[in-house]
């Protein structure tokens, strides 16, 4: 993710995995994240959850080869 590529499908990964993480260890023992030790995995859910809707952003590399892919259909195409 840190590359950017494949950010979206390995954020979304991150994020259920780190759900179930926090419903597996921390919220048996208690419903507040603050005091069951799951504010931490719920921190990373949110964070996975932005990049999924964000994507990775211009410094990407899915944005270099979609880039190099658009440049190679218009000259191509024309």
């Amino acid at each position: 993710m840190i590359a950017g590529l494949l950010t979206r499908p390995a954020a979304l990964v991150a994020a259920a995995e780190m759900l179930a993480a926090y419903f597996v260890v921390a919220a048996p023992r208690g419903p507040w994240p603050i005091r069951n030790g799951g504010g931490e995995a719920l921190m990373q859910v949110v964070i996975s959850v932005y990049l999924v809707a964000a994507g990775a952003g211009i410094l990407s590399l899915d944005r270099v080869g979609a880039k190099s892919e658009q440049r190679e259909a218009v000259t191509a195409g024309g």
